[in-house]
């Protein structure tokens, strides 16, 4: 082939071009004053090349508003990832669904034909007989295997409302004329595991490791999600006005709300014996997950594998009710009341505060009935603050144990029961000092 052929190739008023010397592509569009731009696109492949035009253009370049004739797919599919999923804490969840609707479509669909209703049937029935990879630890050899799975319908759905948001985005900013947004498929069944109060007590049992055990205690204590359980530090927690701050200074508050809620007298002495910063550490590292730990605890507590931190958050509202709580101060304590109640937190955020005290008061209440059924004690003073002087160790069959035999000493802090501190004392002590 020609290297005048290579040019030939134009996509939306900017045309490929390779350089007659080095032979890499380049791509070279016309400014409105009348000069020429270019810039590399780092191959000498013709195929190649023409993929990587049309991402810089799919990307970079402001198109007028386009009907749905005329508007390939994949353009408003890159724009919307590049521009509105990537800068969102949910982009790892996003970004796949939108790969597969460019899958499903292929790379040269325009949005007309998502508009089609034979089509939107096809791709329907194309995922519900999509299956993915997943991965689980083998109970018996304690292996890691992979299975294939089909999606759950409630996957599905969010695939289809991702692809109405990109197309609904496309008409805000002007890329496109008009679109028909996709009916979405029905929801999934609710789950029926309920958890009850003597499978947290299970748990509270079985939890071993001290970040672990106060991940939970706040979980029960302030009803949030695990993510900003996890991102909570001690300059959040104001001890003088009994106050917790979920959503840190600084940080946009999302739909997703972290409300301030009032301190109960339970979780004090947990953020008193936790490190400055982040309270839930690890040698002296903020924890991003415990997931790991949490499967592991709650097998060889032999609860439902389907206890996870976030069954957690949703059984304590439910068991804070069992005191005569109202449900129009649950809400707002959780962050996911309707806007009419969160008016208040708006503008009387202390308030509010104050209104959600019951709330504290019935979870301290809770709390106390869990220290009387737990055989391990709710108070911090008997949990080994320092991680780093316990390891800890998996065992096939999914169980936890010391890696060495610990005893208790003093109010805080676990100690081996031969100890060597002691024994270098002591012979520091009969050593003679030099002359």
């Amino acid at each position: 082939m020609s290297r005048k052929s290579k040019s030939a190739f134009v996509y939306y008023g900017h045309r490929l071009w390779f350089h007659p010397t080095s032979g890499i592509a380049y791509v070279c569009w016309n400014r409105p004053g009348g000069s020429t731009n270019r810039r590399t696109l780092d191959t000498t492949d013709l195929h190649e090349a023409i993929e990587r035009l049309k991402g810089f253009v799919d990307l970079n370049v402001r198109l007028p508003e386009t009907a749905p004739e005329r508007l390939p797919l994949r353009q408003v599919l890159a724009r919307y990832n590049q521009d509105y999923v990537r800068k969102l804490p949910s982009a790892a969840q996003n970004g796949p669904a939108l790969d597969r609707w460019a899958a499903f479509f292929g790379e040269n669909a325009m949005v007309a034909e998502v508009m089609d209703r034979r089509r939107r049937a096809e791709f329907r029935f194309w995922l519900e007989q999509l299956e993915y990879p997943k991965r689980h630890r083998d109970p018996e050899t304690g292996a890691i295997v992979e299975t294939m799975h089909r999606m759950a319908p409630s996957t599905i759905r969010r695939t289809v409302e991702m692809g109405n948001a990109a197309f609904s985005w496309a008409q805000r900013e002007g890329l496109l004329t008009h679109y028909e947004p996709m009916p979405l498929p029905p929801p999934s069944p609710p789950r029926r595991y309920a958890p009850k109060q003597s499978d947290l007590v299970k748990l509270w049992d079985a939890a071993e490791p001290f970040r672990l055990r106060l991940f939970i205690a706040l979980l029960v204590h302030t009803c949030g999600r695990p993510e900003a359980v996890l991102d909570l530090t001690s300059f959040q927690c104001d001890l003088e006005d009994d106050v917790i701050h979920l959503n840190a200074e600084g940080r946009k508050q999302t739909k997703k709300t972290r409300p301030s809620i009032p301190m109960t007298q339970g979780i004090r002495p947990w953020i008193q014996a936790a490190p400055k910063g982040r309270l839930i550490q690890y040698k002296g590292k903020p924890v991003r997950s415990l997931i790991g730990i949490w499967r592991l605890t709650v097998k060889a507590a032999g609860l439902d594998p389907r206890f996870t931190p976030k069954t957690l958050q949703k059984l304590i509202p439910r068991l804070a009710r069992a005191y005569g709580v109202s449900r129009d101060l649950v809400g707002p304590f959780k962050g996911n009341a309707n806007s009419t109640n969160r008016m208040m937190e708006k503008h009387y955020d202390w308030v509010e505060i104050e209104e959600m005290r019951p709330v504290a008061d019935a979870i301290d209440k809770l709390w106390e009935e869990i220290g009387q059924m737990a055989v391990r004690p709710i108070s911090p003073e008997a949990v080994n603050t320092n991680p780093a002087t316990v390891r800890y160790e998996y065992v096939t069959g999914g169980t936890l144990k010391a890696a060495n035999p610990l005893r208790l000493v003093e109010p805080i802090g676990i100690e081996p029961t031969t100890s060597t501190v002691q024994t270098r004392q002591e012979s520091r002590k009969t050593k003679p000092l030099r002359s």
